[in-house]
């Protein structure tokens, strides 16, 4: 599988470079070449799963000058989803031609995002680009527009973009990404041909990181594609983290719970939550245990493995009733820690919470009260 471009071409990869996302490649790809491609494409998915890697693939094979007039027919899904790497498809950039060496800074890729030191993209950057649209694409045929982060835009932004999406000036495709749909204005949504992408699996995202990160640990690597959630830009801000460190700290969390130890979960507190980002690391940590320990015991496969050695092994005491109901815990407490509750204070309440659970659980009665 390949997820890289060759040397000495600037960085950005063609569809078949692209890791763990043929299903959405084939859906645009097919769409074109039907000639029923939709001039508004929103891609939603995890950060970090390809998404950019997509629009940019598609402006580079729009704008490369050796696409043939009439490219081959899309095969069907079920023949691409079977083919052996790299996919040849039918729509792509040769990668070497002069537009293709302008690349990812071609003036028919043009890119709206955040700016420095905002948190959301302003009205002004969309009036700016309905202005840029008016006129003709520099060089190819098409421009394609893509807005990253398109639930970062402010809701007078996205009001201004609804014309726009609706009727783009002809040679415009405006691609849109996000890694949370639900934040998009319904208005904007309906406007937008939507291409789910897929998480990218564990063992993918870990290779993509042992790439990048030659020096960091197989612990290390394993933990930060095991939390990644299927995207790449998540794992790459776990990979920071002390990895041994934060399994030593839930190893002690899991047995301070299945022993009652008020003392240890005060302990593993300060372990676990020192600061707002470590807690909240911490937390998925703890969901993706508490996931693995339910799969293990329904006979299924781990998301962590091996990785997580000690710290499994803490939570291999708690009834199954108990662990189903942490889970709950968890994920109600990485909800107040996003609600700006104090990172100790959360730790303090859950270990309180499941010991109670486990403690319930054993003696037969209901955890969830």
């Amino acid at each position: 599988m390949a997820d890289a471009p060759p040397a000495g071409r600037p960085h950005w990869l063609r569809f078949g470079e692209i890791a763990g996302q043929r299903q959405a490649i084939w859906r645009i790809q097919a769409a074109f070449l039907a000639g029923r491609l939709h001039h508004a494409l929103l891609l939603d998915g995890p950060a970090g799963c390809g998404k950019t890697s997509v629009a940019v693939a598609l402006a580079a094979a729009l704008a490369c000058r050796h696409r043939p007039e009439r490219p081959a027919t899309m095969a069907p899904i079920e023949e691409v989803l079977a083919a052996p790497d790299p996919v040849a498809w039918p729509l792509e950039a040769c990668g070497d031609c002069a537009s293709c060496r302008k690349m990812p800074e071609h003036p028919d890729l043009v890119r709206i995002g955040r700016e420095e030191g905002r948190t959301r993209i302003a009205i002004e950057q969309v009036r700016a680009l309905a202005s840029d649209l008016a006129f003709r694409p520099h060089e190819s045929p098409f421009r394609v527009v893509l807005i990253r982060e398109a639930d970062r835009l402010t809701i007078e932004a996205a009001n201004a973009l609804l014309k726009t999406l609706e009727e783009p000036p002809a040679g415009n495709i405006l691609v849109l990404t996000t890694a949370r749909p639900a934040h998009l204005p319904p208005t904007v949504r309906s406007r937008c041909l939507r291409v789910p992408f897929r998480p990218l699996p564990p063992g993918t995202v870990r290779r993509l990181l042992a790439r990048e990160a030659g020096d960091a640990s197989d612990t290390a690597l394993d933990l930060a594609a095991g939390l990644s959630a299927g995207g790449l830009e998540r794992a790459r801000g776990l990979l920071g983290t002390d990895a041994e460190a934060a399994l030593a700290g839930v190893a002690q969390f899991g047995r301070a719970v299945a022993a009652g130890d008020l003392g240890g979960l005060i302990g593993a507190a300060e372990l676990l939550a020192p600061d707002r980002d470590r807690a909240a690391a911490s937390l998925d940590l703890l969901l993706v245990l508490l996931r693995d320990r339910l799969s293990v015991l329904a006979g299924g496969p781990t998301l962590l493995g091996t990785t997580a050695g000690p710290a499994a092994t803490a939570f291999e005491s708690h009834p199954l009733e108990a662990v189903a109901f942490e889970g709950v815990l968890v994920s109600a407490a990485r909800r107040d820690l996003e609600n700006n509750a104090n990172p100790q204070l959360t730790f303090d309440w859950l270990g309180t919470a499941c010991a109670r659970a486990v403690a319930r659980a054993r003696r037969g009665q209901a955890v969830d009260v």
